[in-house]
């Protein structure tokens, strides 16, 4: 089972630094808004990468709506990392967030 994290949650994570943020939408996705702080992983280089990552560190994962963040997630699961989680709604419960609180 995938565990999800909702923004408001994802915002003090990021404030005191204790998670790691990837973000595994396409280069051509991530060019038109990105979440700030957070590293460029495409899903598919997922695999290729896994080695840079501690079993011991808390990673969450993003996307433009959380399915392929999704994947992500049970990709680091099936091969021993508990601490990662799904941003719920990807960039656009980001987005949308952040747009509620402009002025």
């Amino acid at each position: 089972m995938v565990k999800e994290i909702v923004t408001e949650k994802l915002e003090a994570a990021l404030l005191a630094h204790t998670v790691r943020l990837v973000d595994v939408r396409s280069a051509d996705e991530r060019q038109r808004d990105q979440i700030p702080n957070s590293e460029h992983v495409p899903l598919y280089l997922i695999p290729l990468k896994m080695h840079e990552y501690d079993k011991k560190e808390t990673v969450v994962f993003y996307c433009a709506t959380g399915a392929r963040s999704s994947q992500a997630c049970r990709y680091f699961q099936s091969r021993g990392h508990e601490h990662v989680f799904n941003l719920t709604g990807g960039m656009g419960a980001w987005a949308k967030k952040r747009s509620a609180l402009a002025p």
